[in-house]
């Protein structure tokens, strides 16, 4: 079949009528075509400038169909104005075998003439489309750079309102009080030790915090909650944060003023185990934080081993569970439960690399979980009682005040690599050289009296108020052991007779 087709956006005085352009496209035909059957195509009021127009579209789906196997058009703008979409339309044409033919313009797809201009077509079509992802790109950079709202979905916990940056008009995220309600409880609930995504997603139902967006709470969606630092108050340690990932950060340390949120643009993993943070761009904000930046970084630092061990803070058979390793095969110990002819019931620790996997000749000796408990809880309770106590919570005041300090110190250290840089760069005569020692000096006693009011403000005044971490251990439940362990214990090691080797983290 051949196909003709026409289109015309707007009726004008000098335009070409539909009834025109087909009687030019029928005198296209050869000879022999005229006895073949023919269907026209037409687009009246469609614009030439997309392709999303009803004729063409049944053009287009006729031809993946086998249906058609010549095009004629009366020029070819009325095939599309776009450059990349005609070159596209044309290799489709060709990948179906379609010839093509615009009576005006003598082209045609099954001459040798026609071929050459669709290749260089093909070639200002690929330029064109580069030199688009070029400006593209470029633009992003520039707007991103500026941490100017790129559109999609909104943040949950904000709202979007107008506001200028750089002269240019845009978004900034303005508080929901109601989404950051949920939005700290996430945070508080996860910081602790003894919390899991699914056990903070049923804290969450528990107290009738129901997303207002209509989605549900998933483990994922809190997660990437937990994730994003446009909740947190950015400070210094935020900044050493993204700055040891090799996280691209646009802005001085001054504007980390732990008051602003931070924008994190660009794609990653979100897996700590395989990182991919080369390609991502942090800028201040415009928007005031949320989330105290040691709270955002203990949730961090609990997702960073979120899969270390939550296995083991879900399993209520032991304290111990996820900690106890087989010296002989690697593998972990499981809890086995027993019931003895009194009816009591007696658990005991049994290599996996034994019960399941039969690889293991297992532990020589039984292992009661009561006594490898009681042993490793006398341990415990010596390391906390070696730790002291817990020194109390330092107010906003103080944080303030060390963000402060802490940037200050980092000015200081810039400057002297810039000095020391200079003096590796450049060409010093002896005064020149003094001066550089004398400034060198002057910038290291800067530092170091900064270092020391940073240290003496980290310092605890008094540990009377603090907590003593033996008598806590002594009172602890299982969920506060169970926690604790999580964060002293690396692993304890059990050698063949079952002696343990206890690998502390602190």
């Amino acid at each position: 079949m051949i196909a003709l087709y026409a289109r015309q956006s707007v009726e004008r005085e000098n335009s070409v009528s539909i009834e025109t352009q087909l009687q030019y496209c029928r005198a296209a035909l050869r000879p022999p075509e005229h006895a073949q059957p023919t269907e026209t195509y037409i687009d009246e009021g469609c614009s030439g400038g997309n392709i999303n127009r009803p004729a063409f579209q049944k053009l287009m789906r006729d031809i993946e169909n086998g249906r058609v196997r010549k095009v004629v058009v009366y020029k070819l703008d009325r095939i599309s104005r776009s450059l990349v979409d005609f070159v596209g339309i044309l290799q489709t044409f060709k990948a179906h075998s379609v010839e093509f033919i615009s009576s005006q313009e003598a082209f045609d797809t099954s001459s040798v003439y026609g071929d050459l201009i669709l290749k260089i077509l093909i070639v200002f079509a690929e330029f064109e489309r580069t030199s688009i992802i070029g400006r593209v790109r470029d633009a992003y950079d520039k707007r991103t750079d500026l941490g100017i709202y790129m559109g999609g979905r909104r943040q949950y916990g904000f709202h979007l309102e107008d506001t200028l940056v750089g002269g240019l008009k845009t978004k900034k995220y303005a508080p929901n009080p109601e989404e950051l309600a949920h939005i700290r409880f996430l945070f508080e609930q996860y910081a602790c030790e003894n919390t899991t995504l699914r056990s903070v997603q049923t804290a969450l139902l528990a107290q009738n915090m129901r997303p207002l967006d209509g989605a549900d709470w998933t483990t994922a969606k809190l997660s990437a909650l937990l994730r994003n630092p446009v909740y947190v108050r950015a400070d210094s340690a935020v900044y050493d944060y993204f700055a040891q990932k090799h996280v691209r950060i646009v802005g001085d340390l001054p504007s980390f003023d732990g008051q602003h949120a931070v924008l994190l643009y660009g794609r990653t993993t979100h897996d700590d185990t395989l990182p991919d943070w080369s390609d991502m761009k942090l800028v201040p904000a415009q928007h005031e934080g949320v989330i105290p930046s040691d709270l955002w970084l203990a949730c961090q630092r609990r997702l960073a081993r979120n899969r270390q061990v939550g296995s083991s803070l879900s399993n209520q058979t032991s304290w111990l569970a996820g900690k106890l390793v087989c010296t002989q095969c690697g593998h972990a110990l499981t809890t086995i439960k027993s019931r003895r002819a009194d009816g009591t019931v007696r658990r005991y620790f049994q290599c996996i690399g034994r019960s399941h996997k039969k690889t293991c000749p297992g532990i020589s000796c039984t292992l009661y979980a009561d006594d490898l408990e009681d042993l490793i809880s006398d341990c415990m309770l010596q390391k906390l009682g070696q730790l002291g106590t817990a020194p109390p919570p330092k107010t906003d005041t103080q944080a303030s005040a060390r963000n402060e300090l802490t940037l200050r110190i980092r000015a200081v250290e810039q400057r002297q690599s810039k000095l020391s840089q200079s003096l590796l760069d450049g060409e010093w005569n002896a005064s020149l050289l003094r001066l550089a020692n004398e400034q060198a000096f002057e910038l290291e006693r800067e530092r170091e009296a900064l270092a020391h009011k940073l240290s003496a403000l980290t310092q605890p005044e008094s540990t009377a108020a603090g907590l003593n971490l033996a008598d806590c251990w002594r009172a602890a439940s299982f969920a506060q052991k169970k926690a604790a362990a999580a964060v002293l214990l690396r692993c304890v090691l059990l050698s063949p007779d079952g002696a343990p080797e206890l690998v502390w983290t602190l």
